[in-house]
């Protein structure tokens, strides 16, 4: 027998039950963070997307005569107002509702888009602490719930802006 069978054979059964534990716990934790930094890389490479799209878009609002009535400096201001309340173990709903209450059309929107870019998220777990890469859509979609998403579309569908979260 092996020094670990021998070992292992001789410990009492508490002490087997706390091993088989702390090994269960070691084996959850490293695919618990295998898979949450697979996923953030993934978040990453579709945050992208949206971003690009953003300065298309307002290529073809400006086409058609909409032009953003607010500036990259305020956008950028609304921007960090919402990784602010979306970037806590609690979320400033309100916060964002006001954020997307100060839009007027659909090119602030997309000025939005492009200003805020891809911004990091911190997910404060008991051990582990992840950084994510997330486009406004995802942050938004990742913090809020379908209600609280319903009534962020509801703000911008009432001011003629065509997009959903």
């Amino acid at each position: 027998m092996t020094n670990t069978g021998k070992f292992l054979k001789d410990m009492p059964s508490w002490a087997k039950g706390i091993v088989a534990i702390g090994t269960i716990a070691i084996v959850y934790f490293t695919a618990r963070s295998v898979i949450k930094g697979l996923k953030a890389k993934k978040n990453e490479k579709d945050a992208k997307g949206l971003t690009t799209a953003s300065t298309d878009e307002m290529s073809k609002l400006k086409k058609a005569g909409i032009i953003p009535t607010i500036t990259n400096v305020q956008a950028e201001a609304i921007a960090t107002q919402i990784q602010t309340a979306v970037n806590w173990n609690t979320t400033n709903e309100e916060s964002i509702y006001r954020a997307f209450r100060s839009l007027k059309n659909e090119a602030d929107l997309y000025l939005l888009i492009k200003v805020y870019g891809i911004r990091k998220y911190i997910d404060y777990g008991l051990f582990y602490y992840p950084v994510y890469q997330y486009n406004l859509q995802q942050a938004i979609s990742e913090d809020m719930d379908t209600n609280e998403i319903a009534k962020i579309n509801k703000i911008l569908s009432d001011k003629k802006i065509n997009f959903k979260f």
